[in-house]
């Protein structure tokens, strides 16, 4: 009889066992591999180094033929690289190599997400993946750190914040990599039977798996009392697990042992204080903290006891906050937890003293961990204020040397600027989070630069990751600090609606640092009634809402510092009935309305989720009829209610037909959510949007093309995939159709990576998602260095009708590859640039959104890479007199761009017209480059200006609202630029229409301090002579007849300014001298100082 593969897998023959690994490579259907997976995994920690070499071996080639079913188990093959023996670790080295990337990027998208459970061994699952990705593949995980560095700050388990924290920090510790080498030196936890995971085992592994198992959920007394003998074990992972484990079970700890017993377990706690390990001394006095603080025993003397040790440990932080700095951090927790749970004065009072001697501000401006976990501790301490103690320069993000540096060479701001700037518009989030950074301590170094750069920033507090948020928000901290912020209302009103939304209570804890610091600096700022009552309802929506109490905290002192209703501040002090008194009242309010909304909000989602029908009813009730754009906060719980409650159903029904602002304003929110880089976020406001589609609620065209890009990108998460396919299906126009059949059609077809790029490229039958699933899943390295001949085939692709996804990933890659200064892609368009250019600009015209949108960009990055290869295009192109509309179109989109350098472009082209003397085209972008001679870039203005001067304008109606213009714009620019403006406006005919408007700003630059600006001014006002002043003394005389007394006095003045006009000499005359007799002795006597100057009528 012929054994099963089971059964010789099962072998102890390990021959047997080698035979199996060869039958499982002869399987050919698909889900018979699938159900094999556990064996596979079971072969690759063989004891046997031959079985495990050779199923590492055979992977290779089954991993690229059914990469979807092996998936699971690639984390495990990143874990074998740390067994000791070499040949095992080159042949995983090799079997890493030939892993597709996308498949590696879904595994650490699946790892991110398991962040976000709800069950700690989940987290831990994900984390433990991370890990052995991030340190041989570190640039997989870029797009996790967002949510490892949460986890490390938030984390309910300290043992999972402390590993996140070391994935961050690369394992640089010598104890974390120890701990890591350990946790990826186990079998796996899911080939022991559940059975077995006994705290009796003599088996290492299991022991381990064992502890993590109580770590994550409920321990029994018994239980408990074996982690007590584990105590002193000599291992460090045997160790820590087993003191967190204690920390968790606190209170069981104080029913279970006696007082000997308690005092026995503090003091051998206490000793570890003075362990060698930094992770075991931080989780002692974790454990410490909670046991002392869970304390069931009323009498004196163990109240002596407790304070004593309290004591003990305040005193041992003395020593703790002089370590690293997680130690540091965490014993500021410690600290706090006592802090709160101490009774006497004593206990309190020298935690405040030691955090005055240690000068805490430096430890907190040490690390992002020791910030955020000092946070609590000051807030606590200083109450109110906790603004002035820690102020923007306190703060981890302060780059002392690079402001010295700075300060030291300021010579070299320019090309510092310039790298800013860069950063800051990156498509690399990581560049962007620095560019901030670095642009806050610049900004700080030298706040001249402050009015030049500091809208920069606003367009990053919308940013898709949170930590270019927060760090964003600090440095307009730091500019509001040295400078004050040179915003307008609006922009004030866009941050404090910005606060809201933001789910991380790191980046809210900014803004309101901020709101305080801009209060503090600059009260009358908020004087404006409407930016007042904005932020009292943001600070009043964070203290009723806020789930982080140091936000409530902070909330409510800032709305004490608003002088608030009082009635507000008392909300959680009153029983049920009087707070929905409260919201009643502040639905009325146009201040509150907000921040009651989403105060119903939070407890519609309790209610639901409890199917508490007395609670939604009464809160139905309360919101019935109400229907404001802040009731879009709670338009989604009422879409969840419509089938069981007629209020709901009416309420979403009227909505749909009658409120479109409601519904807008809600879009608006999701739309920033589906911007977020962070998955689980994506995947909240794509669950929202099908709600809304189902019950026949719109969706506006931004989310409907947001929606579109993320069926072409969003490759790796699967239910984001479907979310989007069904919402598209539902609501899409055919656009979006198309895209949705593209993307079924390469679901079903599947992963092929056994082809070869360059192979099916010659192929003209391969099908589309062939090319796009080869392209998808190679490397970022490969894809930036392709051989010049695929290169150049990719390119000439997009030319034919190849399916809307594959043209755009092409796109995509080719504008990538030009980006990264590759010399193969230099090479080929220059060699066929024309081709290019048309190309790029027929493509940007595309009937289909997607494809023009990402068009765009890449005829961006042409003109900017090549641009003198695109003057050449361009010029050929406005030189078609008859046919050139459309270019001169574009040219003037490009004077619009908000790119400088795409404007900059725009302005060589027009130079290049007049150049070469098609002036009539050049005056076709007069108007584009009149908005620019207010632009803030230097360059920018001077050379549309020189261009201006350089036209002939032709047309009384364009000479006319030059000088509109120039008048605008000599009143707020800069000293130099207002020389070069009176010198165009002097080139200019006097203004028949504008007259009064420029001797009244003449009048102040013709006695300027600078000769030249003077010069010019009086040579203008003397130009304003002859018929044309006689036109504007005729207009001055006419309207003088009719007009009051004030207005009479301020003609009369712009008469004297003039030269006398001999046109109209009887007519000013005659006037003047019924004006002499004037009551008013102000226009007496300016009218007979004119008739001196006009002499004796002629």
């Amino acid at each position: 009889m012929v054994p099963t593969i089971d059964e010789l897998i099962n072998s102890d023959n390990f021959k047997d066992r080698i035979k199996a690994i060869t039958l499982l490579f002869k399987i050919e259907d698909r889900n018979e591999i699938k159900k094999r997976i556990g064996c596979v995994l079971k072969l690759l920690y063989d004891k046997n180094l031959l079985v495990r070499i050779n199923m590492i071996k055979s992977l290779k080639k089954l991993i690229l033929k059914y990469p979807d079913e092996f998936e699971p188990l690639i984390p495990r093959i990143y874990a074998l690289l740390y067994t000791k023996n070499k040949s095992v670790i080159s042949n995983v080295e090799a079997l890493i190599d030939a892993i597709p990337p996308q498949l590696i990027q879904k595994i650490v998208i699946d790892a991110t997400n398991k962040l976000y459970s709800a069950n700690g061994f989940d987290r831990s699952i994900g984390l433990l993946d991370l890990s052995v990705i991030a340190v041989t593949s570190p640039e997989y995980i870029k797009n996790s750190l967002p949510e490892l560095i949460a986890v490390s700050i938030n984390d309910k388990y300290e043992l999972l914040q402390i590993f996140a924290l070391a994935i961050f920090e690369e394992f640089r510790d010598d104890e974390m990599e120890l701990i890591f080498h350990k946790l990826n030196a186990l079998y796996p936890y899911y080939l022991i039977k559940h059975d077995d995971w006994s705290l009796d085992s003599e088996d290492y592994d299991i022991l381990i798996h064992a502890l993590v198992k109580r770590y994550f959920s409920r321990t029994t007394k018994d239980e408990l009392k074996k982690i007590l003998d584990l105590l002193n074990n000599e291992d460090i992972l045997i160790k820590l697990l087993s003191i967190a484990i204690l920390k968790k079970n606190a209170k069981t700890l104080w029913r279970i042992l006696s007082d000997e017993g308690i005092k026995e377990l503090i003091e051998n706690l206490m000793k570890n204080l003075d362990d060698k390990h930094w992770t075991i001394k931080i989780v002692s006095l974790l454990s410490l903290a909670k046991i002392l603080t869970s304390c069931n025993r009323n009498s004196q003397d163990w109240c002596n006891f407790i304070n004593e040790c309290f004591l003990r440990i305040v005193e041992k932080s003395d020593e703790l906050l002089k370590m690293n700095f997680i130690t540091k951090a965490y014993t500021l927790e410690t600290l706090l937890t006592i802090y709160k749970k101490c009774d006497p004065k004593e206990t309190k009072t020298k935690i405040e003293e030691l955090i005055m001697s240690i000068e805490v501000g430096k430890i907190i401006k040490e690390h992002f961990i020791s910030y955020f976990k000092g946070i609590p501790l000051i807030t606590k301490i200083k109450r109110e204020k906790t603004v002035e103690y820690l102020n923007p320069c306190v703060h981890p993000y302060v780059d002392e040397p690079f402001i010295k540096e700075l300060r030291e060479n300021v010579s070299n701001y320019r090309n510092i600027f310039r790298e800013i700037e860069l950063g800051l518009n990156s498509d690399d989030w990581i560049d962007r989070w620095v560019g901030a950074k670095l642009l806050g301590n610049a900004l700080y170094a030298l706040p001249s630069f402050v009015g030049m750069h500091s809208q920069l920033l606003k367009t990053l507090l919308t940013d898709s990751i949170w930590m270019t948020r927060s760090t964003t928000v600090w440095a307009l901290r730091m500019i509001n600090l040295v400078d004050g912020l040179n915003f307008t209302k609006d922009d004030y009103l866009d941050i404090l609606e910005y606060v809201d939304d933001d789910w991380y209570w790191e980046v809210r804890w900014e803004y309101l640092m901020l709101f305080f610091e801009i209060l503090n600096k600059n009260p009358e700022i908020f004087e404006n009634d409407e930016l007042k009552n904005t932020l009292l309802s943001t600070a009043t929506t964070k203290y009723l809402t806020d789930n982080n109490h140091v936000i409530r905290k902070m909330s409510k002192y800032l709305l004490q510092k608003l002088s608030v209703d009082e009635y507000i501040l008392e909300y959680f002090n009153k029983d049920h009935s009087k707070r929905l008194e409260i919201l009643q009242k502040m639905i009325k309010s146009p201040i509150l309305r907000k921040s009651a909304f989403i105060r119903i909000k939070t407890r519609l989602k309790v209610g639901i989720k409890d199917n508490n029908d007395i609670e939604i009813r009464r809160l139905l009730i309360l919101v019935n009829g109400k229907y404001y754009k802040e009731t879009a906060y709670i338009l989604y719980e009422l879409v969840l209610l419509y089938d069981k409650y007629d209020i709901a159903r009416k309420m979403v029904d009227t909505i749909r037909l009658m409120h479109p602002e409601i519904i807008e304003y809600r879009m608006e929110y999701l739309l920033r959510m589906l911007n977020e880089l962070i998955v689980v976020r994506r995947k909240i406001a794509l669950r929202e949007l099908k709600a809304y589609v189902d019950v026949g609620i719109p969706i506006t065209e931004k989310i409907l093309n947001k929606l579109k890009e993320m069926i072409i990108y969003d490759v790796v998460d699967d239910a984001i995939i479907s979310l989007t396919i069904y919402i598209l299906e539902k609501v899409g126009d055919n656009e979006a159709k198309q895209l949705v059949k593209e993307k079924r059609e390469f679901i079903e077809m599947g992963h092929n990576y056994t082809l070869k790029l360059e192979e099916i490229l010659d192929d003209s039958s391969t099908p589309w998602h062939n090319i796009y699933g080869l392209i998808e899943h190679m490397s970022e390295d490969k894809l930036l260095n392709l051989d010049s001949n695929i290169t150049t085939k990719l390119l000439f692709l997009l030319k034919e009708d190849i399916g809307m996804i594959l043209k755009v990933r092409i796109i995509d890659l080719i504008n990538k590859i030009i980006k990264t200064d590759n010399e193969n892609i230099n090479k080929i368009i220059e060699e066929n640039y024309e081709m290019v250019f048309d190309m790029a600009f027929e493509l940007m015209n595309y009937n289909y959104h997607t494809i023009s949108v990402r068009s765009e960009k890449f005829m961006r990055t042409l003109i900017i890479k090549y641009p003198l290869l695109f003057r050449r295009w361009i010029f050929k192109k406005l030189s078609m007199l008859d046919n050139n509309k459309k270019y001169i179109e574009f040219v003037k989109q490009l004077l619009n761009d908000p790119s400088p350098d795409i404007k900059l472009e725009g302005l060589y082209v027009v130079e290049c017209l007049i150049n070469r003397e098609l002036s009539d085209t050049a005056r076709s972008f007069i108007y584009e480059m009149l908005d620019l001679l207010d632009y803030e870039r230097w360059g920018i203005k001077k050379k549309s200006l020189d261009l201006l001067s350089d036209l002939e304008f032709g047309g009384e109606e364009i000479t006319e609202d030059i000088v509109c213009k120039i008048i605008k714009v000599l009143k707020y620019t800069d000293e130099d630029f207002k020389m070069y403006l009176l010198r165009l406006l002097d080139q200019l005919p006097p203004s028949k229409k504008y007259w009064r408007e420029v001797l009244d700003i003449l009048n102040e630059f013709k006695d300027s301090n600078d000769p030249y600006t003077a010069e010019i001014a009086k040579s203008i006002i003397k130009k304003y002579s002859g018929e044309a002043v006689g036109d504007i003394v005729y207009e001055i005389i006419k309207v003088s007849k009719y007009a009051d007394d004030d207005f009479k006095i301020y003609l009369l003045k712009l008469l004297d300014q003039l030269p006398p006009s001999k046109k109209y000499c009887k007519e000013v005359l005659d006037v003047l001298n019924e004006l002499k007799d004037s009551s008013n002795p102000h226009i007496a006597e300016i009218a007979k100082n004119i008739i001196k100057k006009y002499g004796p009528p002629t």
